[in-house]
């Protein structure tokens, strides 16, 4: 399944382009299976690739490079019978093409804002009480704010283009577990994109791109029922401020050769 521009710009999704995967056939979002399930596969199972590069987490088998969907042009979402060059997953490929120059400069900025006031009442949480698989938490307060750029165009007409792009975001969270006082966590993200495409020749294409994520978490969370999240107590150093960053960079390079008569 490949799912285009066109279409990302009007599917409902979230923020980072792993939402969109879902909107292909037999992929689907379960709690019970640690996230993107492609073909009843488990969340761990998949594999993440963006610009060719391999961004699967080499710990939890999850995303591990995030990226945002304004700089998303095309999610391939792949279950079965994909090329040898996508192997080494038992669930599906996800794999990110992110945006390029064209001859024509092109560009936006805007701010994304979002209150957990405006959503829809909290929904039923994956929660296995031995009684029920399901509980509903008191929903958390949260604000997001995002403003961002992007902006594409020609190095030289016909040979080379590029794109660049930014964005910043800060998240708070107010969480009230149960029989706790309320719990607050300031999350700030940054997400750089640069990519160059072009040609040499009519046979000769590439493409070198590099992204960057750098993330500054204030404070941890208890779990929504007010127990220690198991993977945070693993790593006590996550209860201080915490500043960390991957760079991607990956090159693509494509040679076209003609068929003899």
């Amino acid at each position: 399944t490949s799912i285009s521009t066109e279409q990302i710009e009007s599917l409902p999704k979230g923020r980072d382009f792993t939402g969109i995967a879902t909107q292909a056939a037999g992929a689907s979002q379960e709690g019970f299976l640690g996230g993107i399930s492609i073909d009843g596969a488990s969340g761990s199972e998949n594999r993440f690739v963006i610009d060719g590069v391999d961004t699967t987490h080499p710990q939890d088998g999850l995303s591990g490079q995030n990226m945002v969907t304004d700089f998303v042009e095309e999610v391939q979402v792949k279950s079965a019978g994909y090329p040898a060059e996508f192997g080494g997953s038992v669930g599906g490929v996800i794999n990110a093409v992110t945006k390029s120059g064209t001859n024509e400069f092109k560009g936006w900025v805007g701010v994304y804002y979002n209150d957990r006031d405006w959503d829809g009442a909290e929904r039923a949480t994956p929660y296995d009480t031995g009684t029920t698989l399901y509980r509903t938490f008191e929903e958390d307060d949260i604000t997001r704010i995002e403003p961002g750029f992007g902006i594409g165009g020609p190095i030289a007409q016909d040979m080379a283009w590029f794109y660049g792009g930014y964005t910043y975001t800060e998240i708070e969270t107010n969480r009230t577990p149960p029989g706790q006082t309320t719990k607050n966590q300031n999350d700030k993200l940054e997400y750089y994109l640069l990519n160059i495409k072009g040609n040499v020749g009519s046979s000769f294409l590439y493409k070198v791109s590099g992204n960057w994520a750098p993330r500054n978490l204030d404070n941890t969370l208890p779990a929504r029922d007010g127990s220690l999240d198991h993977r945070r107590t693993r790593h006590p150093r996550s209860r201080a401020a915490i500043s960390w960053g991957l760079l991607e960079v990956g090159v693509r390079v494509r040679h076209e050769r003609g068929e003899v008569g």
